[in-house]
């Protein structure tokens, strides 16, 4: 069988200022004999302005293509030809296991940057493409939507809470408003009954007088009609009256 594909570590040239990286491919006959070796040069450059058109120049993205061994060939951000990640963090562990697809959550050794990364190997090649997003972005926008969502819940809270601060205190107002008609009504009740209760008295009082006041004409009619019976000597008044 042939040869598994060579990617080489990124090469740079400064005479022409070249930023490549190599691919070579073996080619071998039916017979299995090695006919040559196909070697491509690919330019960093075109994966980045590629990654760059990809994620709209976010910041808080990561697009970066890998060696088995951990490698940078490409990376957006692009952090250079000098910096790798170390051997030992997830993300290269994964990678040197021949993991097919996976997912960490780490901090970047090349940037500092905390990082959600997924990853994936390209087919059989020994290269594996990664996406990754900060944690510290993904925070800032939950508390951009949390503030906006916070913003539109707040204004109805607001306007029903001012609703019901409102409506008891007009009801507390209508409540007083009641209590001192129920209590003015008991006072007028009172006052008209006690009127009433006078009205009576005096009208009682009022015939009462008249009926002594006629009862003493009688006895003074009587009374004087005596006295002159008396004074005149009728026979016998004197003996009766007395």
């Amino acid at each position: 069988s042939a040869p598994a594909p060579y990617f080489s570590r990124p090469l740079s040239g400064k005479v022409m200022q070249s930023d490549i990286f190599t691919t070579n491919m073996a080619r071998v006959g039916k017979d299995g004999v090695l006919l040559g070796v196909v070697s491509i040069a690919l330019k960093r450059q075109y994966f980045s302005e590629f990654y760059a058109d990809l994620t709209n120049s976010n910041p808080a993205l990561l697009v970066g293509l890998y060696r088995q061994d951990g490698t940078i060939l490409a990376r957006l951000p692009d952090v250079g030809t000098l910096s790798n990640p170390a051997p030992d963090t997830p993300f290269t562990i994964a990678l040197g296991q021949a993991v097919k697809v996976g997912r960490v959550n780490m901090v970047s050794t090349v940037d500092g940057v905390e990082r959600i990364l997924s990853f994936r190997r390209v087919g059989r090649y020994p290269l594996y493409v990664a996406s990754g997003y900060s944690t510290a972005a993904i925070h800032e926008q939950w508390r951009k939507h949390f503030m906006v969502v916070a913003m539109f819940a707040l204004v109805p809270c607001v306007a029903l809470w001012s609703l019901i601060v409102f409506s008891h205190r007009q009801l507390r107002t209508e409540e007083a408003a009641w209590n001192h008609w129920k209590a003015e009504w008991v006072r007028r009740a009172s006052a008209e009954a006690s009127s009433r209760q006078l009205r009576r008295m005096g009208a009682l009082g009022n015939l009462v007088a008249r009926v002594a006041h006629d009862f003493n004409n009688l006895l003074m009619v009587v009374a004087a009609n005596m006295e002159l019976a008396t004074r005149k000597n009728y026979t016998n008044v004197e003996k009766e009256v007395t």
